[in-house]
């Protein structure tokens, strides 16, 4: 009877840590998936008042932090930044909207060809963090 206690219990231990690294990785694949969408709002736009980071001409950093991209031909800007662990769009200096929660905002050029790497970091509720990157090049950039 001790035995079959002791076999009991460990074959419920076994579940429970399952069950945990699988709520974990679920959680994970969710803020990633946030992430991938975020980035591909920033990279392609969304909607009509959002041209996308790959119609731009330049990327500058904003004065209070995060990017801005303007475009060739038009008087258009769209400002993304975070702010309490939000992600926040602009365009022409209208209203901030949010897009998803994160940390951290990374636009990196890769050299005179005119390719970016954009990552964005989000920490979860179990203290890990997430991060999706990718790599972008400028259709309209002067390089």
């Amino acid at each position: 009877m001790v035995l079959a206690v002791v076999l009991l219990g460990a074959a419920f231990g076994y579940v429970q840590v399952g069950l945990t690294a699988n709520s974990r990785v679920g959680a994970q694949a969710r803020y990633a998936q946030g992430l991938a969408l975020a980035v591909n709002q920033i990279i392609d736009g969304s909607g009509n008042a959002f041209l996308g980071l790959r119609g731009a001409s330049s990327i500058q950093n904003r004065p209070a932090g995060g990017f801005e991209f303007r475009y060739p031909a038009v008087s258009h800007t769209e400002s993304y930044w975070i702010s309490g662990g939000e992600l926040f769009r602009s365009a022409d200096g209208s209203a901030a909207q949010s897009v998803t929660k994160a940390d951290g905002l990374h636009i990196d050029s890769m050299g005179s060809s005119g390719f970016y790497t954009v990552r964005l970091s989000a920490g979860t509720d179990g203290g890990h963090v997430v991060e999706y990157s990718t790599r972008v090049r400028l259709r309209n950039s002067a390089k």
